[in-house]
């Protein structure tokens, strides 16, 4: 099967090459590209003018730098020219004011397929000594003044103006791009604008932190912010070679103020405040040169909740889950030479952390014929700490080369007691889950007829992970205009999990109640490696079409051991298991591009052997599993002027089951809930749908974006449950089903209002459908399936009013869920409305107030305790002396005492709603001091 799969794709990649590959025309042109720079520096100079001349210094061409700042590059001033895609010779001139002129000679060769080709970096000698290091050196970028016009495009760029949006004093990045219109940032600190998702952030062009946006956005200073640049860029590996077409990431670029740029600035900051609340940050940022540093603290036990005020978000699931103590520092650095063609950059970080968990929750679960109810308590004292490296050499130009270690490892100390009852009939919805395990307590079966068991555990969790990372990557664009691309990728990890129990079951049976008790120790160590390589051929043609051909091996190899001891005696849970996987994976990518359209098409040929052993005391067996998967890809894309973006993908995915789905033996190292595995399994299928189309008109200030994805599962793996009516213990078992798809919609629409553009009114509708179907039952009727639907719609507008220090909001929406299903006639329905206002102003003697208060309402819950109104309020004020240099804060937070967590869900064949503790109401007193340029 593998070697046919072969023959197909070589003979389809003849095949295409011989359709699309066509004549070169001799009115076909090549475009020369170059850099102009100081000698000393190696930056761009902004002002330089170049000339293109024959041999016999006829004038060509001329034109001036175009200024860009190209990440991971310093400010770069670059020029280009089309000439016949002949050989020929020509003599190149760059003036600058400040600078001895120069000419250097420049030979074309091999025109073949190539469409450009690089010239190298053209250095300048200043002529005076007296000028600046950055003299010549102003940033390429858009001018943008103190206006009201919070953003613009710019070709394909969309930038924001930072100075159109009025922050608290305090505030860091975080706080600027919660405020821009279509941005919102996810609690990992991944950012999405008009619903991309941005693949990295850059600081100046530079990747400083890469992969931990939350040390930018948490400790990166507002003020020193000029503007925010969202576009696409080609892959690093890929910019300069000769495919001029392919699939790009989306980056953000945060622009420093002139004055910050090229220089040493950050921030110190210290408060203290009531219920032992405290907090220290701070953070340093070098832009000198070709070296930048930043480095970051920030120690704090308010669990780094957002400045009161700021945007208005105060859905509880805005808010951290537990109360934690946090420790977090790190450094980054990028340093580069050569005019970028060569740079190092490392990164730094290490975390401490201690979380105080009390987690409370109801849970149904559904069944044929009556539903079951159980109720959870887990109370987690945890101790984490972390360490990461993160070092890569890399070097630019035609030929690419970079090399990047990465390392990680992590310690975790958690301390849990956990409290678990199930009923089989509904429980009193009046009452919450304390008071039902007080009555517990209190009374046992005596309190509740229907109480099947009742269990506390208490646990003690000791880890430790380690994880070693090597990545190479290589592309070379060859003479004749090909591009050559090559991978390797290697890990290795090692983990250790240590576990001590001591469980108290109690089982309500109707003559005699049942107890068991026990102590277990469980030690599982797991040890894993994988390396990939693969290499890719680029066939660039001269009709804007280019063919990628490649090919991957992948190799990955996880061993489990377990050893489980039940009061001190050898437990039946402990195991072995080991599963080897090998995939080889052929792959064709084609794509066009004519004008505005870009057409990219391909697919993947995926297989995959498996093989897998498990053994315990009962069984010892192994597995071998083999799949073939053809797997298309294809994507159409169409980019207006300045106005219009249209963009359409599909893809396809597939998941395979592991060796403990595959394995039929049974684990009751839980005595409540067991599990299993299912033999028959088979893979797991996922289709992906996704639609975007935005509207933007930047002289009215119109932003519409519109999204829309959609998910098909077939042989979807979800995890059954069969009950035992008379103790009310479980079996849990994996099956494959069918008819489960979800589909998310998303409309935003932001608007400025009046000529100054003062006002502003957005409002965004999210709705999202799934239906996934269900398999439950009873030990003594087995399986039977049921399909669950789901409707969510979440509304949130908004009404904004800024003159000068002034800024008012007002801010409304709602949230409906919905879950229903004809098993039992399950109807759930339950409401979040919320509705308030920000103001954010300037008082007498120069203190800012920022405040806000909001009213959230929940009604339709079955934790009755959530079903109330509750108003929340915030309120900070602050002053500034020394020339802004010390800000003196006194902040509020949740003045009411009303702020809770709350989360719902719907997991397979179970709903839950759970409520954790959130941090405490609390005033605090803060000094900061910020240093460098203001």
């Amino acid at each position: 099967m593998k070697h046919l799969c072969l023959k197909i794709l070589l003979v389809f990649t003849f095949c295409v090459m011989n359709l699309i590959a066509v004549a070169q025309s001799a009115g076909r042109t090549i475009e020369l590209i170059g850099f102009v720079m100081d000698s000393f520096t190696d930056y761009g100079l902004e002002k330089a003018k170049v000339t293109l001349m024959s041999t016999d210094s006829t004038v060509i061409d001329t034109m001036s730098v175009r200024n860009e700042r190209p990440s991971g590059y310093m400010v770069a001033s670059s020029f280009s020219f089309k000439v016949p895609a002949k050989v020929e010779s020509y003599i190149i001139k760059v003036d600058c004011e400040g600078y001895k002129s120069i000419t250097v000679n420049y030979k074309l060769k091999h025109a073949a397929r190539v469409l450009r080709r690089w010239i190298p970096a053209i250095k300048l000698v200043r002529l005076k000594s007296k000028h600046s290091l950055t003299g010549d050196n102003e940033l390429g970028e858009v001018t943008v003044r103190a206006t009201r016009i919070k953003f613009f495009h710019k070709g394909d760029t969309l930038v924001y103006n930072a100075d159109a949006f009025n922050l608290p004093e305090g505030s860091m990045l975080d706080e600027l791009i919660r405020q821009m219109p279509g941005a919102r940032i996810e609690a990992n600190g991944e950012i999405f604008i008009n619903d991309k998702k941005i693949d990295y952030l850059t600081l100046n062009g530079k990747q400083l932190f890469k992969g931990n946006n939350l040390a930018l956005l948490e400790n990166m200073p507002y003020y020193t912010v000029k503007s925010l640049k969202v576009f696409e860029q080609s892959k690093e590996k890929n910019r300069n070679l000769n495919t001029k077409t392919d699939l790009k990431d989306n980056v953000m670029d945060v622009l420093l103020k002139k004055e910050y740029s090229q220089n040493n600035f950050g921030n110190i900051e210290a408060g203290v405040g009531t219920n032992d609340r405290w907090q220290v940050r701070g953070f340093d940022g070098y832009m000198i040169g070709s070296v930048n540093a930043s480095a970051y603290a920030n120690l704090n036990n308010i669990n780094q909740s957002s400045v009161p005020g700021s945007d208005g978000s105060f859905w509880d699931s805005d808010s951290p889950k537990s109360i934690m103590n946090t420790k977090k520092v790190g450094v980054s650095t990028i340093a580069e030479k050569t005019g970028g063609t060569f740079y190092v950059s490392t990164d730094l970080a290490a975390q401490w952390q201690g979380v105080d968990l009390d987690e409370q929750k109801k849970q149904i679960s559904i069944l044929p014929q009556t539903n079951i109810n159980k109720i959870f308590q887990n109370l987690n004292d945890s101790r984490n700490s972390s360490f990461s490296l993160n070092n890569k050499i890399t070097k630019m130009g035609i030929s690419y080369f970079q090399f990047q270690t990465m390392v990680d490892y992590g310690r975790s100390k958690n301390d849990d007691l956990n409290k678990y009852a199930l009923f089989d009939k509904d429980i009193p919805s009046n009452s919450s889950v304390l008071q039902l395990f007080d009555a517990i307590d209190e009374g046992g079966r005596n309190a509740f007829d229907y109480l099947q068991n009742y269990s506390i555990n208490k646990a003690n969790n000791r880890a430790h992970n380690f994880r070693l990372r090597e990545n190479i990557e290589m592309s070379q664009a060859l003479a004749w205009g090909d591009d050559l691309i090559f991978h390797a990728d290697a890990s290795y990890s090692d983990n250790n999990q240590k576990l001590g129990e001591n469980s108290h079951i109690t089982y309500y049976l109707p003559v005699n109640d049942s107890i068991v008790s026990y102590v277990a120790n469980d030690n599982t160590k797991t040890k894993s490696y994988s390396y990939t390589l693969e290499g890719f051929y680029h066939f660039n043609f001269l009709n804007n079409m280019s063919l990628e051909i490649g090919y991957r091996y992948t190799q990955g190899n996880e061993s489990v051991s377990r050893q489980r001891t039940l009061d001190d005696l050898y437990d039946a849970n402990s195991y072995h298991s080991n599963s080897l996987s090998r995939e080889h994976k052929p792959m064709v990518n084609w794509e066009y591009k004519k004008g505005k359209w870009q057409l990219i098409a391909g697919f993947d040929v995926r297989m995959l052997s498996k093989n897998m052993s498990y053994s315990n005391s009962s069984v010892d067996t192994t597995l071998t599993r083999s799949y073939v998967d053809l797997c298309p890809r294809f994507r159409l894309k169409w980019q207006g002027k300045n106005s219009r973006i249209h963009f359409f993908n599909k893809l396809e995915s597939y998941r395979k089951p592991s060796v403990l789905n595959l394995v039929e033996t049974i684990d009751s190292s839980h005595p409540l809930v067991m599990s299993t595995g299912n033999g028959r399994l088979k893979k797991e299928s996922m289709y992906d749908y996704q639609f975007t189309y935005a509207w933007y008109n930047t002289e009215r200030q119109w932003n519409v974006n519109f999204s829309s994805q959609s998910q098909f599962m077939l042989n979807m793996i979800i995890m059954c449950s069969l009950y035992d009516d008379k103790n009310g213990n479980s079996l849990v078992i994996p099956q494959n089903v069918k008819g489960t798809w979800a589909s998310w919609n998303r409309l935003y629409v932001d608007k400025g209002l009046g000529k100054s553009r003062a006002w502003n009114i957005n409002n965004e509708i999210v709705y999202r459908k799934d239906v996934t179907t269900l398999m439950s039952g009873h030990m003594n009727e087995g399986l039977q399936s049921s399909k669950n639907k789901r409707d969510v719609l979440d509304e949130t507008a908004r009404l904004v009013f800024q003159h000068k220090e002034l800024t008012l909001k007002l801010n409304a929406g709602f949230s409906y869920n919905s879950i229903r299903n004809k098993m039992n006639s399950v109807n759930y329905e339950a409401w979040d409305i919320r509705y308030g206002f920000n103001l954010a102003c300037r008082l007498p003697w120069d203190i800012k107030f920022s405040g806000d208060l909001t009213s959230l309402t929940r009604k339709g819950y079955k934790l009755e305790e959530v079903n109330k109104t509750r108003v929340v309020s915030n309120i900070s004020l602050y002053k500034t002396f020394l020339k802004g240099k010390i800000t003196v804060q006194c902040k509020a937070y949740d003045i009411f005492h009303q702020l809770t967590n709350f989360d719902n869900g719907f997991d397979e064949q179970e709903l839950t709603e759970t409520t954790y503790n959130c941090i405490p109401r609390y005033g605090m007193i803060s000094i900061g001091y910020r240093f460098g340029k203001k």
